[in-house]
Formats: C-alpha cells, sequence, structure tokens
C-alpha cells in the first residue's frame, strides 16, 4: 500500500513516485509512494538531524576548550608571579625578574624586544590595564591562593637594607623620574623659609632638591612598596622561600634558578651583567636629549636643571679656554723674550 502524497506534478515525480491514480471526479490526477520509500525517506533525515546536532555539540565543546584553556593561561601569569613555572618571586627593589617575567609572558609592547634587557625601565614599571604581568598583594589574597602560592617555588632576592635605600634614593631623585610626584610631596613637608633667605629668586617646588637625610625619614614613616621591609611585602615565615639570591652571588644564584626551571633561554642572548640602573640612566639621558632635539616642551623642572646644568657646563668650558689662552699667551711671551735675549 502506499500514501497518497498529492497532486502529481513536476515536484513530486522525483520524490519517487512509482503509480499515478487515475483522475477523480474533481479531474486532479493524484500519486502515491509506497510506504518503504517514505520511511527511508524519513530514515535519511533522522541521520542528517543526528549529524547537524554532533558538530553543534562538538563545535560548543571545542569552543569551551579553547575558552578554558585561554582563561587558565591569563589566569596562571596575572600576578607577578608566573603559576605557569610554579616560581613566586617576591617583588622588592628588583626590576630585573619583572623584565624577566614580562619578557616571557610576551607583556610589552614595543615589537623589537629580542631579549628582557631590550624591555625598556619605563616600560617595566608601568601598569597597563590588560597587562598580562601583574602585582598581586599578599594582605589582599584569599586564603586558598596563599596556599596554592605556599605549594610553589618561592625565592627572594635581598640585599643590604641601608644599600636598598640609597640605590631608591639614586634611583627615584638623581633623575627626574619621581621629581613631580614623590619629590614635591618630600619637599613640601620642609619648614617655610623665605625665598630671600635661601638665596633663591622664586619659591618653585621642583622635588629636584631632596637630600638622602629627607628621604631616609620620609621613608620610615611610610608604606610604599619600593622601600617598604621585606617582612611586610613577603613574610619569609609564612611563604618560606625555597631559593635565596644573595647580593654578594647574584650573578651566579640567577644562572641557577634559571637553569633550574630551564628558563636559561631567556638570557641566553642578553647581557644581564650590567646593572639595571645604569640601564635606566642611559635610557633616561637619551630620551631627554632626544627630547630636547625635537623641541619637545619638558617638565619646567626638569628645564630649570637642565638649563643650569647646561650653563654649569658652558661655565667650566669658558675657564678652561680662559686657562688655554693665558697659557698660550704666557708661552708666546715666554718665547719672545727669550728670542730678545739671545739676539741681544
Amino acid at each position: 500500500m502506499g500514501n497518497i502524497l498529492d497532486v502529481c506534478s513536476q515536484k513530486t515525480r522525483p520524490l519517487g513516485v512509482v503509480h499515478s491514480l487515475l483522475p477523480t471526479k474533481d479531474g486532479m490526477t493524484y500519486c502515491f509512494i509506497p510506504r518503504y520509500y517514505l520511511q527511508s525517506i524519513s530514515i535519511s533525515i533522522n541521520d542528517i538531524t543526528f549529524v547537524v546536532i554532533v558538530v553543534v555539540v562538538v563545535v560548543v565543546v571545542v569552543v569551551v576548550v579553547v575558552v578554558v584553556v585561554v582563561v587558565s593561561a591569563k589566569i596562571q601569569c596575572t600576578s607577578k608571579i608566573c603559576y605557569r613555572y610554579l616560581t613566586l618571586f617576591c617583588l622588592v627593589a628588583n626590576s630585573f625578574w619583572l623584565q624577566i617575567y614580562r619578557y616571557i609572558n610576551h607583556d610589552y609592547l614595543d615589537t623589537h624586544v629580542k631579549s628582557p634587557m631590550d624591555i625598556t625601565w619605563k616600560e617595566v614599571a608601568h601598569e597597563r590595564p590588560f597587562a598580562r604581568t601583574k602585582k598581586v598583594l599578599w594582605a589582599r589574597l584569599k586564603d586558598e591562593e596563599k596556599q596554592a602560592m605556599k605549594k610553589s617555588k618561592v625565592f627572594f632576592a635581598v640585599q643590604d637594607p641601608y644599600k636598598r635605600l640609597w640605590e631608591t634614593y639614586v634611583d627615584n631623585f638623581r633623575l627626574p623620574r619621581k621629581w613631580s610626584s614623590l619629590g614635591v610631596r618630600i619637599e613640601t613637608k620642609r619648614p617655610k623659609k623665605s625665598a630671600v633667605l635661601e638665596g633663591r629668586s622664586h619659591t618653585m617646588t621642583c622635588g629636584m632638591n631632596v637630600s638622602f637625610e629627607e628621604f631616609v625619614l620620609f621613608a620610615l614613616k611610610s608604606y610604599e612598596n619600593e622601600y617598604d621591609p621585606y617582612y611586610r611585602l613577603c613574610d619569609p615565615c609564612q611563604l618560606k622561600p625555597t631559593y635565596v639570591i644573595r647580593e654578594e652571588t647574584r650573578l651566579q644564584d640567577t644562572r641557577f634558578i634559571l637553569q633550574h626551571f630551564e628558563l636559561e633561554w631567556v638570557v641566553s642572548s642578553s647581557n644581564y651583567k650590567t646593572d639595571e640602573y645604569f640601564q635606566y640612566i642611559n635610557n633616561t639621558v637619551i630620551s631627554s636629549l632626544a627630547a630636547f632635539r625635537a623641541g619637545i616642551k619638558l617638565n619646567p623642572c626638569f628645564y630649570t636643571a637642565a638649563v643650569v646644568t647646561a650653563a654649569t657646563a658652558a661655565a667650566v668650558i669658558v675657564v678652561v679656554v680662559l686657562v688655554v689662552v693665558v697659557v698660550v699667551v704666557v708661552a708666546v711671551v715666554v718665547v719672545v723674550v727669550v728670542v730678545v735675549v739671545v739676539v741681544w
């Protein structure tokens, strides 16, 4: 038996019409299709539906896996520690390891970076909104996060606290990096004095004349991370470091840790013996000179300091030239006198 499908037409015949009924009283000719053919059509449609469902499920699973991998990879490196290598580093007065982590995470904007040392000091210290490497505070972590960190390899880089204070002072105040922020804050705490008594013609606070004594007194009362004590930033009693990088053997200790975690390739093509402070000084001087040559309007305090330095250098050059001229004149006079004496 078959099922009446529709009025016979060109649309129904390709579906497998095998018989045509005679015209009925209404003058229409109807067609019918055998049951087995209808069942085959139903089965094929079900197969297609099943395949489509399977494909959709597979695509959804793949997308979910990719999202999970990407998110987990980002979470693994969302602090000053890169969890990918199961290492924790306490970032206290040390920018070298921050350069290492930013290089590993490809957390830099410059396209010409080929080693950690190619990442400028400014970019290392800068906290971008969507940076892959972020700093975290131990006191703000949840208990489960702290427990996870304690299971990792922890290493510190320690140095003499007095040396650390001195290097921080030189880094912040011998160059204009923090004149307008930290330097001005310290200078405004000074007792008010008359500009005339101080021998100045103006009272502009530039933050570039902070003494080391003033900086130490400020640091003792401050909670800045840059010169906060170790026990407040990375409590060794809780973190219990696995490795400690000492100042006296910093190069050897650094090599050991990099080799232990199979990261020696990171600095294989760079010279990291040079102190990062010298590197920062060079970069700052070069950028400042470039700004002057380009005619960029600089910070008035930095401009004043540069003008004073240039004036001092010009004065020294003038003095040297005058001394040379005097020496030459004296030499000529002596020669003339000797010649006159010999002739006479």
